[in-house]
């Protein structure tokens, strides 16, 4: 039988933002979305319903960029080193550091990795602890 990978849903999606204070007015604000906790003092998670947004701020204008692409999408996952070696097994273009592990990420922290998709396009599997 042909192994198959298993994931979950859709964890969330990152956009580089420059103001971090004015993507927030934003997204809450005038869309909604409840601040869901602060990470790094430059990152923020919202959610809405199912969806969950990462707006990360590094102070660059990524204005041109945010205008035609999405940053990164991420998926969630149960078995983080499963998926990891699924995917190298198959191929797939991960990125070098691997499995990065944040203590102080939520109430346990969490798991993840960056790996690229056919058209170079930017991918996360996420493993919340």
């Amino acid at each position: 039988m042909k192994e198959k990978l298993i994931m979950g849903n859709l964890a969330h999606c990152g956009i580089f933002v420059q103001d971090l204070q004015k993507a927030e007015d934003f997204y809450c604000g005038i869309l909604g979305f409840s601040k869901e906790y602060m990470f790094h003092d430059n990152v923020i998670f919202v959610q809405k319903g199912n969806l969950v947004l990462e707006i990360i701020c590094d102070g660059k204008d990524h204005r041109k960029e945010n205008k035609d692409e999405i940053r990164h999408i991420a998926l969630s996952c149960k078995d983080i080193e499963k998926v990891y070696a699924f995917l190298v097994e198959k191929g797939v273009e991960v990125e070098e550091r691997g499995i990065v592990k944040f203590e102080d990420f939520g109430a346990n922290g969490c798991r993840f990795f960056m790996f690229r998709g056919p058209e170079q396009e930017r991918l996360e599997f996420q493993e919340i602890l």
